[in-house]
């Protein structure tokens, strides 16, 4: 009775994506990227690789998880790159992910099946963004990670009482000023 109700959920909100995408692009199939412009920037790697190649992983990796910003001469004495910086060093709280692995998380069956619901999910969802052509250029952070920040969340529920209070709020202090001073750049506050 529950997978039936499940599957009729996910039947209402196929239909509800498909009648969008008609409504505005003109079929169900079609969801904006292929009528996209993405200018000179990214238009021959989409020409030449398409929109999901895995060609663009080892790039997409640097720039989503690795590419942390770099110490700057000047105001606000640190530099991002607009083709992204790593979500993981600048919402640092996101590295307790990694205690899921832990074997208290996995004592019971419906741990199991959560836990592992939400990592093929999460790792289904990381394959497809880093196999797209496009970084999110401009932007702060890596923006299509955030696609991960609620199955993430929900990981963090289950780790997070295990954690002193003391390294929670550190890393949310690191995760607001990094945000801040992010927004700041975004808007323009630290271009001359």
């Amino acid at each position: 009775k529950k997978i039936l109700i499940l599957c009729f959920c996910l039947l209402i909100i196929l239909l509800l994506a498909s009648f969008y995408n008609f409504a505005r692009f003109g079929s169900i199939w079609e969801n904006g990227f292929q009528l996209s412009d993405y200018g000179p920037r990214y238009k021959s790697l989409k020409e030449t690789l398409g929109i999901l190649n895995l060609g663009y992983i080892p790039n997409n990796f640097f720039y989503n998880f690795i590419n942390t910003p770099i110490l700057s001469d000047h105001s606000p004495y640190i530099k991002f790159d607009p083709e992204g910086n790593s979500f993981l060093f600048l919402s640092p709280l996101f590295f307790l992910f990694f205690l899921i692995t832990r074997l208290k998380f996995w004592g019971s069956s419906k741990l199991i099946l959560i836990n592992l619901s939400l990592l093929v999910s999460i790792l289904t969802i990381i394959f497809f963004l880093l196999c797209y052509f496009a970084t999110g250029w401009f932007q702060f952070s890596a923006r299509y990670m955030l696609d991960l920040i609620p199955l993430l969340i929900i990981l963090l529920s289950e780790i997070i009482s295990d954690i002193p209070i003391f390294y929670i709020l550190t890393l949310v202090i690191i995760s607001i000023f990094f945000n801040t001073l992010g927004a700041l750049w975004l808007i323009g506050v630290f271009n001359g």
